[in-house]
């Protein structure tokens, strides 16, 4: 009978094994694939954020231009008191609520977005509204545009009775 020549012992182990250095290549390369994924699971949670506030303003924008649509004259809810479309309003001095109510103070009722209104009427029986929704609603955009972190615009037109 003939008997298997037995390799050393450290070549067997050679053959089986990863070496230090390539384990260490391998935890680097995996480290840095986790922290990129955790960096982009950030900007990922913000982006839903800004977008969620975004989704509100343009709801809160179309309530308040929908309500305007349907009573275009000075007879609207006491919830609502926004000038008759004939008029403009100062853009820096008006706050929404996140019930929708119009405030005069950015202190009182906790307000969501600071509100910029103008309308102008023409000839032909129209009003053109111009709405830009803005938050926080401490900054005010006219003054301090780079600090506000983010705004809402649509621009509609009315048909006067």
């Amino acid at each position: 009978m003939r008997r298997r020549a037995v390799a050393p012992l450290a070549v067997v182990m050679k053959r089986r094994a990863f070496s230090l250095v390539e384990v260490v290549i391998a935890i680097a390369v995996v480290s840095f694939c986790l922290f990129a994924l955790l960096g982009l699971l950030s900007v990922g949670a913000q982006a839903g954020y800004d977008s969620s506030e975004t989704v509100q303003a343009a709801t809160m924008a179309s309530l308040l231009i929908s309500e305007r649509r349907a009573a275009p004259t000075n007879t609207i809810s006491s919830t609502f008191p926004i000038l008759p479309l004939t008029n403009t309003m100062n853009p820096s001095s008006v706050y929404v609520a996140a019930d929708c109510t119009m405030l005069s103070s950015s202190q009182t009722n906790l307000p969501v977005y600071r509100l910029a209104y103008k309308v102008t009427s023409n000839a032909n029986k129209t009003a053109s509204l111009y709405f830009c929704l803005s938050w926080p609603p401490s900054i005010d955009p006219t003054i301090n545009p780079s600090e506000v972190k983010g705004r809402y615009e649509v621009f509609t037109c009315i048909p006067l009775p």
